[in-house]
């Protein structure tokens, strides 16, 4: 997704937010001193990472869970964690390192990412229904699923199965420092219960090629106690 979809994300949340505002009697929210528990559900749009030697990385979207957990310091400020997980296929082109250079390789498989952030929110208005922007930081582990090494392999008995062979190795990972911007919509519900729509970029500090640069979709169902 291009860039310059930022705005119109923004414009479309912070005018439903006008509408709601002028339609309906948005009542005073009271989620102050409170804490509160969330599900995201969220859509990563397909990119393409440039690594090193003009290697590349075709990321497909895809859907991605999560949970987070934090405490509503005020009316406007939340703070809290989550962690996040998503399974996402790809395609790579392997630039040959060699001299003379090899022929090019192209692969597919499915990486794993997972993250652990803080993260930070600041709602516009003291409503029920509000806009807001928010951030985080935190590490980004992504494992490849690329094997580094021999493929082994064994077999044991199991007490409940007999016996059970299966194959292991190890694969390129890595851990990286992330970040992220967010903004968008939240609505209360009920009392209890609230629901929250945003657009994200996540930026991954990659330890080769250029940075991570990912963007997608949330929606975040939670509850506040």
């Amino acid at each position: 997704m291009q860039r310059k979809n930022v705005a119109m994300y923004l414009a479309v949340g912070l005018l439903a937010a006008g509408l709601a505002s002028q339609t309906y009697a948005v009542d005073e929210s009271d989620r102050e001193g409170r804490w509160q528990f969330s599900l995201p559900i969220n859509w990563l749009n397909g990119t393409t990472w440039d690594g090193a030697g003009d290697s590349a990385v075709d990321l497909h979207s895809d859907l991605g869970f999560g949970f987070g957990f934090g405490y509503n310091v005020s009316e406007r400020f939340y703070v809290g964690s989550e962690f996040t997980w998503i399974y996402v296929d790809y395609d790579v082109n392997l630039e040959s390192a060699d001299t003379p250079p090899l022929a090019d390789l192209k692969l597919s498989g499915e990486l794993d990412a997972s993250t652990f952030a803080f993260k930070g929110q600041f709602n516009f208005m003291e409503k029920t229904i509000t806009p807001f922007i928010g951030g985080g930081f935190g590490w980004t582990y992504i494992d490849s699923n690329i094997a580094t090494g021999d493929i082994e392999g064994g077999c044991w008995y199991d007490p409940w199965w007999g016996q059970v062979c299966t194959t292991y190795y190890d694969t390129y990972d890595d851990t990286s420092f992330s970040y992220s911007l967010n903004a968008g919509l939240r609505g209360e519900l009920t009392d209890t219960f609230f629901i929250e729509g945003k657009y994200q970029i996540i930026w991954v500090d990659a330890d080769e090629g250029d940075n991570i640069d990912l963007d997608g979709l949330r929606l975040e169902l939670g509850w506040l106690f």
